[in-house]
């Protein structure tokens, strides 16, 4: 007698009278079995000559074509795309096609909404367990209209190659656009894998090795001229010194004979494209004014193979050509009180920009916004929504600045309206124009 344990809500026995050589050899040891999913394993049965029961594992199911025990819920010894199930109307395991997934005609099961056995332009749907091919206009997630098909979601279909077909949330339609790993260049229209040569092949004035990549200084993806010889075996390109294709803790170290390979990188594991400085004894990230006095910044040179300070016109994100400097992005630099330096991605120039906090004036100066600046007293610098430039305003649409008794406009932090040793600002509480004594029970509000 053999029993079978099965996981489900309940615990269901299965009794099978074997014969002698019935999925039982002499020693008690189960034969292989068939079907194409493998993994049988033979139940447990007392020793030979006694009597008892065999028992398969628990989360284990018979299956009596071969008297071997599988994983339920594995493919066990079904077809491709079945899994082993137990069936309570027949009191023993079966073959069934997942959830969601439905049995063609060829006896295989395949998951609903994609290609599966059918033509390009028609996906697999399911009646009732039954699957079938087809395509409608009602299968908006799939139905792609410029030609009238349908298509599996991630897959090419009618796309050009490097795309495949994903459904918009926003327009609600399926869409072609670039794979994962793969960029779109609009100069023709086409997705390239990043890390190799991709549209680069005629990159002028490069000795190097052109490069489709994400460069480390502007973040943008476009031609990149590495260092020759900066390919790994399979033919993908990195920037030198970087992690590039490696595993945490190490880098892609460039030599000019043997190309490029993964070495331990000995110091600054963490982060990449930090790098040593010995006389410090410390990290810096590169493209930083780390150690460097200004107008040049730490950088790690591929081919002198140490860090250093330099500057290069070639850096367009951190070259300022009026005084032939670099800075650090996001850094004042060379720019006037109230900017930022940073990096225009539309003229490809390093430029100067108020901080969202400011508001340029016709000359050019950044001034910090609600404040006096050089507003007539009682106003306030605001921006003009017209022009985009600084102006001058007071009224009850300032609610946070504007004080009714007078009629005027304040800043915050200075006295404003109030006695000598208040401060006007906002109430703690409601948020309105107060003025407020620090170290005393006193507010006045308006």
């Amino acid at each position: 007698m053999l029993i079978s344990l099965s996981t489900t809500k309940t615990v269901f026995l299965i009794f099978i009278l074997l014969k002698t050589g019935e999925g039982i050899d002499e020693d008690g040891v189960g034969r292989e079995g068939g079907g194409g999913g493998g993994g049988g394993i033979p139940p447990v049965c007392p020793p030979v000559g006694e009597e008892g029961i065999c028992v398969c594992e628990n989360y284990h199911l018979l299956w009596e074509e071969d008297n071997l025990c599988y994983r339920e819920f594995s493919r066990g010894p079904c077809l491709e795309g079945h899994r082993l199930v137990y069936e309570p109307s027949l009191g023993a395991a079966e073959c069934s096609c997942p959830v969601f997934w439905a049995k063609y005609e060829d006896g295989k099961c395949y998951q609903e909404y994609s290609q599966g056995p059918c033509e390009l332009g028609t996906i697999v749907m399911a009646d009732k367990e039954e699957g079938f091919c087809s395509c409608n206009r009602n299968l908006t997630m799939y139905y792609y209209e410029p030609d009238n098909k349908c298509y599996e979601h991630y897959s090419r279909g009618p796309c050009p190659l490097g795309h495949v077909l994903s459904f918009n949330y926003t327009t609600l339609k399926p869409e072609c656009r670039c794979e994962g790993n793969f960029n779109f260049n609009p100069e023709d229209g086409a997705c390239y894998e990043l890390n190799t040569v991709g549209p680069c092949q005629q990159m002028e004035n490069c000795q190097g090795t052109p490069c489709y990549m994400k460069g480390t200084d502007t973040a943008l993806t476009e031609c990149r001229c590495l260092p020759l010889n900066s390919l790994t075996e399979s033919g993908k390109c990195f920037e030198p010194f970087t992690r590039g294709p490696c595993e945490f803790g190490e880098w892609f170290v460039w030599n000019r004979k043997e190309g490029g390979r993964c070495e331990e990188k000995k110091y600054c594991k963490r982060f990449d494209n930090w790098h040593w400085w010995s006389p410090h004894q410390r990290c810096y990230r590169q493209y930083t004014q780390g150690p460097c006095n200004k107008g040049s910044l730490f950088y790690l040179d591929a081919e002198k193979e140490g860090p250093g300070c330099h500057c290069r016109k070639e850096w367009d994100a951190y070259y300022w050509k009026e005084t032939g400097e670099c800075f650090e992005q996001e850094s004042r630099g060379p720019c006037q009180e109230g900017q930022y330096f940073g990096y225009n991605t539309t003229t490809r120039e390093a430029e100067c920009n108020c901080f969202k906090s400011h508001v340029q004036n016709g000359s050019g100066a950044c001034i910090e916004l609600y404040t006096q600046g050089f507003c007539p007293e009682g106003t306030i610098v605001i921006t003009n929504n017209q022009t985009g430039l600084l102006d001058c305003d007071c009224g009850p649409h300032l609610r946070d600045y504007y004080w009714p008794e007078t009629g005027l406009c304040y800043p915050h932090f200075g006295q404003g309206p109030c006695k000598p040793g208040e401060q006007f600002r906002l109430h703690p509480r409601d948020h309105t124009p107060a003025c407020i004594l620090w170290g005393g029970p006193q507010i006045l509000t308006n």
